[in-house]
């Protein structure tokens, strides 16, 4: 029984350690570590990141999203869709389709 007894104590704090390794190294935010692929920086000193869209995603939750600590909200909304035209010319930003890959501008403090 003394045997039972440690066995499940080590099964049970190893299933604890894999646990807590698995929730430290998986990154939870939006931007999906497949989805980080691309930052640049254009003449006109637009930058931007490559990001994979899920269903239901927008242009503005996405730059939302990317852009929380940057004041987003004092950014016009035509201007985001803008630059996201002028990151990506051939796309419609109105209808992006769902696990393609698309360019979303990253706004800095100063903007």
């Amino acid at each position: 029984m003394q045997f039972i007894k440690r066995l499940s104590i080590y099964l049970l704090l190893i299933l604890l350690l894999v646990s807590i390794y698995k929730d430290l190294t998986i990154d939870t935010s939006k931007i999906k570590s497949d989805s980080k692929i691309t930052q640049f920086t254009d003449a006109s000193e637009l930058s931007g990141i490559r990001i994979r869209i899920d269903p239901g995603d927008t242009v503005l939750s996405i730059v939302e999203q990317i852009n929380k600590e940057n004041h987003i909200s004092k950014i016009d909304i035509t201007q985001i869709i803008t630059d996201f035209e002028k990151i990506n010319p051939d796309v419609d930003p109105y209808e992006l389709k769902p696990n393609n890959f698309y360019y979303f501008p990253l706004y800095h403090h100063n903007t």
